[in-house]
Order: structure tokens, then C-alpha cells, then sequence
């Protein structure tokens, strides 16, 4: 991807706040903000995310109707309240597709941790908790090529999570292994080709 390419996250962006949420960059979009003030030049997606109780459900039952070329909605997976994500595709300055992922920031008080998930398919479909330290909805904002986007105020101990102790060593997208805060969250078994749509 290009910095041009930006565009597109912000036009996500843009969406959330129409239905009333606000956005955040996470994962590998905010490991490239905060270790380079650009994209990863390797990287392949962009990700964001919402607190779950923000995250923009009527977003996502809208845009199950609209098939844009250069932006639809692509995949949404889990359900409200369980593992759920969605994901758009967006067309490239060059004319490929990639990925804008959206995430689902939920809060374990029990654990004092805030955590986004990931569902592998068949056949278990089983269900990981990717686990960052507790933080508030306290937002900066910070510039990503010219756009505009929220960011956690700490974001540093949410990388370190991600990405362990030298977050700030690059490292090739396609060797990227999750981190330690990985954890097996169960599985949907059976039911899970019903909460894995594509679009």
C-alpha cells in the first residue's frame, strides 16, 4: 500500500462517525504511526477499532446493502457481544484490493484488560483474545499522511502487548507471529461457518 491509500481508512472513519462512534487505530495501523509517522511500508491491511459499546452495528447492517467498487463491506464475523469483526475491502491507487479491518475494543474487568478478538475457521473455529493493558476511551488525535485519526494517549504499553519488548524493530508483515498476548478464548465449533459471512 501507498500513503494515497489512506484515503480509504478515512472514509471508514468518516462512516463511524455518522453512526454516532469513534474509531482508533490499532494493531499494525498504529505500530506504523507511532514507530514510523507513516503506513509499514510492507504491511498489508489497516486496522481500527471501536469500544464495544460504540461499535456501529447499524454501520454494518448498512453496508451489507451498498456495493461500492472501490469500498464494500467484504466479511463480518462473530456476533454482537462474542468475537465480532468486520472487515471492508478497498480498492488501491494501483487497482488491487486490500484489507480495512474493524475491530471490537471489549473491556474484562475482572482482568483489568481491554482486548480485541480473532476467530480460525473450520472446524473448530476456535476464538483468541488478543489482550492489551486497561485504558480509558482518552483519545489523542495524531496525523496519518495528512488524515486525521484517534489514537490512545498510551499507546506504547498497547504495542508492547502486540508486538513484545522491541516493538520498535521492524519486521517483515509476512513473518509476523501473534504475541504473547494471545489467548485461546473457546471455540464456536459447529456454529461457527453461521457467524463467518461474506458479502
Amino acid at each position: 500500500m501507498i500513503p494515497e491509500d489512506v484515503y480509504w481508512l478515512s472514509v471508514v472513519r468518516d462512516l463511524h462517525f455518522e453512526y454516532r462512534a469513534l474509531p482508533f487505530l490499532i494493531s499494525g495501523t498504529l505500530l506504523g504511526w507511532r514507530r514510523e509517522c507513516a503506513l509499514i511500508p510492507h504491511t498489508t491491511d489497516m486496522d481500527i477499532a471501536t469500544f464495544e459499546d460504540e461499535f456501529p452495528m447499524a454501520l454494518i447492517e448498512d453496508a451489507i446493502k451498498m456495493r461500492g467498487e472501490r469500498l464494500r463491506l467484504h466479511r463480518v464475523i462473530g456476533k454482537p457481544g462474542d468475537s465480532y469483526e468486520a472487515t471492508f475491502l478497498a480498492m488501491t491507487q494501483r487497482g488491487t484490493m486490500f484489507n480495512i479491518d474493524l475491530f471490537t475494543m471489549y473491556r474484562d474487568p475482572a482482568k483489568r484488560c481491554c482486548y480485541t478478538t480473532i476467530v480460525y475457521g473450520p472446524p473448530a473455529y476456535r476464538k483468541f483474545r488478543d489482550e492489551y493493558p486497561w485504558f480509558e476511551a482518552d483519545f489523542c488525535t495524531a496525523n496519518l499522511h495528512g488524515y486525521v485519526f484517534h489514537v490512545p494517549c498510551n499507546p506504547d504499553p498497547i504495542l508492547e502487548a502486540d508486538y513484545g519488548k522491541n516493538w520498535t524493530a521492524d519486521r517483515p508483515s509476512k513473518g509476523y507471529r501473534y504475541g504473547p498476548n494471545l489467548v485461546w478464548n473457546g471455540n464456536y465449533g459447529t456454529k461457527g461457518a453461521e457467524l463467518v459471512r461474506f458479502f
